[in-house]
């Protein structure tokens, strides 16, 4: 596998199956190491280390290359669900560089400090871009669609819409950042998908899909599955600039039949093919590196299978590639199967929430926001719902409104990273005045990442910036459907 290396032990520590990736990076060829134990092979502090059954922790490696060469790494490792009697885990490795856990915290591979610096830059990018959305849509509620400067604004809200996409996969890349996964049929989070991919795509790009009813459940989060197949298919675009087919599938796998090539267990494969240009043999196993690209500046940069990568590795997945210039690419996800898929689990997505008029809303919101011309943005944003709001610059300043104030407060919506005061320690001062006041959390950091980086809120109720009115509204009611239990 091209982004880390991945290898299969069962309960003893013997070797079960092993990537080409792990040849590799470890130097081991399939046939030395298959039925290997892991501490004849690897020396070292090689024990199997299992799962605590809450998903992949990411710990310190240190290993014997076949080289002969002590190398420290990074390690998750997977409990594999392979409806055998047998316990199976997968580990997946890379290179790292700090001796303990305390470079989870300071990363210092060079892929962990792009991804952290990735993650710094589009918390910045996010809080810049959110003004801009938010004033494009008050625009387009005053400019009817026969304004001449109608096209105008319709060519910045697109383009803001490119940029907020842009933040997103900066996020993605983040080394620490875990998500919320849900059990799920990936054949229909596809299939929810295709509608908009197909409208995206040039006319001259032809979209073929296979995707039967997958009876296996995975466990995903739907927005940055549906990243990284946006991702993999406006590559492929990009590879076919005279037109060609785009084909993407979704099969349920079985390695459990005994075959020590084929990986074990029970998988669902997403894949993506193309019939484009393909790529060199010498850069594929690059590809999902960070600024790694065949395309001219002007086209991309190079974050976008890294991005790819790093969704997939949040998954604790695996990711596989193909490619030869002139016979186009294919690229693989595999997710691990958690088995037979509930029927209340096969459709269910993201719930929708009904806008009500603006006759309908008549609320008091205090608004904490440390960026002036954010705040600005989101007053007007909500003003313009029809909310009467406090906009204030900090916590202290929001403290003495919430003391202060006259009416009933039906909502505080503040930043969680501020200087002086964060949004959790705001919280809990505003809490201890009014005890059942709902909160809605808002930041440039997604919501994994802060708790990942330790400044996380214990919140149902968060919204990503850059965010645009829809966005806003509905956060808006859900919270304020919500009260805090004092």
């Amino acid at each position: 596998m091209p982004d880390a290396a991945a290898f299969v032990c069962d309960d003893s520590g013997t070797i079960r199956w092993w990537s080409k990736a792990a040849e590799r990076l470890l130097g081991y060829t399939t046939e030395q190491a298959l039925g290997k134990d892991m501490v004849q092979l690897f020396a070292g502090d090689a024990k199997p280390v299992r799962d605590n059954g809450v998903g992949p922790i990411t710990s310190a490696w240190t290993a014997r290359t076949a080289q002969g060469a002590i190398a420290l790494f990074n390690r998750n490792v997977v409990a594999l669900h392979s409806g055998e009697d047998e316990r199976l885990f997968l580990q997946m490795v890379w290179p790292q560089t700090a001796p303990d856990d305390e470079a989870l915290d300071h990363p210092e591979s060079p892929k962990d400090h792009v991804g952290a610096m990735a993650t710094r830059i589009a918390h910045d990018f996010s809080s810049l871009l959110t003004p801009i959305v938010g004033n494009a849509m008050l625009l387009e509620e005053e400019i009817s669609s026969e304004h001449p400067l109608r096209r105008r604004l319709d060519a910045i809200r697109e383009a803001t819409e490119r940029a907020r996409g842009f933040a997103q996969r900066l996020m993605a890349l983040d080394p620490k950042r875990k998500l919320t996964l849900q059990p799920a049929d990936l054949a229909h989070v596809v299939s929810e998908l295709l509608p908009e991919l197909r409208s995206a795509l040039r006319p001259n790009i032809e979209l073929v899909t296979e995707l039967a009813p997958c009876p296996d459940s995975v466990s995903v989060d739907r927005k940055q599955i549906g990243q990284a197949l946006w991702q993999l298919a406006l590559n492929a675009q990009d590879a076919m600039p005279s037109g060609g087919t785009l084909a993407v599938s979704v099969a349920l796998l079985d390695g459990s039949a005994g075959d020590m090539a084929a990986l074990p267990g029970r998988w669902v494969q997403l894949q993506v093919r193309d019939t484009g240009n393909g790529m060199d043999p010498s850069l594929l196993p690059h590809a999902f590196e960070p600024f790694v690209t065949t395309k001219v500046p002007s086209v991309g940069g190079g974050l976008g299978l890294s991005t790819v990568a790093a969704i997939v590795r949040q998954h604790a997945g695996l990711l596989d590639a193909h490619s030869a210039p002139g016979r186009g690419t294919t690229i693989s996800i595999y997710l691990q199967s958690h088995g037979r898929l509930r029927e209340d689990a096969a459709g269910t997505g993201a719930a929708t929430v009904a806008v009500p008029s603006k006759a309908a809303v008549k609320a008091h919101i205090v608004l904490v926001e440390d960026n002036q011309m954010v705040r600005r943005s989101i007053e007007a944003t909500l003003r313009g719902l029809g909310y009467d709001v406090t906009a204030v610059g900090s916590g202290e300043h929001c403290i003495r409104a919430v003391s202060g104030a006259s009416e009933p407060v039906d909502l505080l919506i503040t930043d969680i990273v501020m200087p002086h005061m964060s949004g959790k320690e705001l919280t809990e001062r505003v809490h201890a005045i009014r005890p059942s006041l709902p909160v809605l959390y808002m930041s440039g950091y997604d919501h994994s990442t802060l708790v990942s980086r330790k400044q996380g809120v214990a919140a149902e109720h968060f919204l990503q910036k850059p965010f645009d009115c829809e966005d806003l509204s509905a956060a808006v009611i859900q919270a304020m459907a919500a009260k805090v239990s004092p």
